[in-house]
């Protein structure tokens, strides 16, 4: 029996991979259509070549599914999508095992919670890649538990000290926050810069007002000057006009 749980762990740990987007998602923007950014970047995790993508956010055609992979205008491979809406994602995992069809792969889209030490964290997204076979052979229990230690892995090698999974209206409560802060940090920036830009200003016409002051005193100076010139000028124009008449008397 132990033989058999060992095989089974290890047979689910190298079929089921999770993959985990390399920033802080923007939720209020999110619905299937992101994996057609997101996917083209794991086409090694997928193990399927492909050049195109076509995604079905809504109702698809019956015999389409959630995402198809185009290569050569051909489908190589087509994705169930099923997102863990609440943050339970035993249901979320029955609910694909339920509707998976032949041919394609399982995907769980798990909005996550990402701490880097107790009062810092950030969401994330986990996509855990299924296929069909696992889905269809193997408990859920035990594909839920591969998923929790792989999502483990993901925190050690994204030196996160936990990753908990996320209901989506706590995800974008925290989205929601997020996003206020910042503009509450941007306004803040706005607002010290608005103040330094009237002080500089302010210190600009203070220097503008004392050039003026002294560019008067500066003209004031000049025209005294020039005052004074001309009274040197016609004291000398004296001078020389009684100097002149002293040598013609002479």
């Amino acid at each position: 029996m132990l033989k058999r749980v060992r095989f089974i762990q290890e047979t689910l740990r190298r079929m089921i991979r999770v993959i985990m987007t390399p920033y802080p998602i923007d939720i209020g923007k999110f619905t299937t259509k992101m994996l057609e950014e997101v996917l083209p970047k794991y086409k090694d995790e997928l193990g399927i070549d492909f050049s195109d993508i076509i995604v079905y956010p809504g109702p698809q055609p019956r015999e389409s599914a959630d995402i198809e992979l185009i290569k050569d205008n051909e489908i190589v491979g087509r994705i169930n999508v099923k997102t863990s809406v609440t943050g339970d994602l035993r249901t979320t995992l029955r609910k694909l095992a339920s509707t998976i069809k032949t041919g394609e792969l399982g995907a769980v889209i798990i909005f996550t919670l990402c701490y880097k030490d107790e009062e810092n964290a950030e969401v994330r997204l986990i996509i855990a890649l299924i296929p069909e076979e696992i889905l269809k052979h193997y408990r859920i229990e035990d594909i839920m538990e591969t998923i929790y230690e792989k999502m483990d892995a993901k925190a050690k090698e994204e030196h996160f000290s936990k990753i908990e999974p996320l209901a989506l209206n706590d995800a974008l409560e925290l989205e929601r926050t997020r996003t206020a802060l910042e503009a509450r940090d941007m306004a803040e920036v706005a607002g010290k810069e608005a103040r330094k830009a009237r002080e500089m200003a302010e210190e600009a016409r203070k220097a503008a007002d004392e050039a003026r002051e002294e560019a008067k005193k500066a003209c004031e100076m000049a025209e005294k000057a020039k005052k004074e010139a001309e009274k040197i000028r016609e004291a000398v124009e004296r001078i020389e006009k009684l100097l002149k008449n002293l040598v013609e008397k002479l």
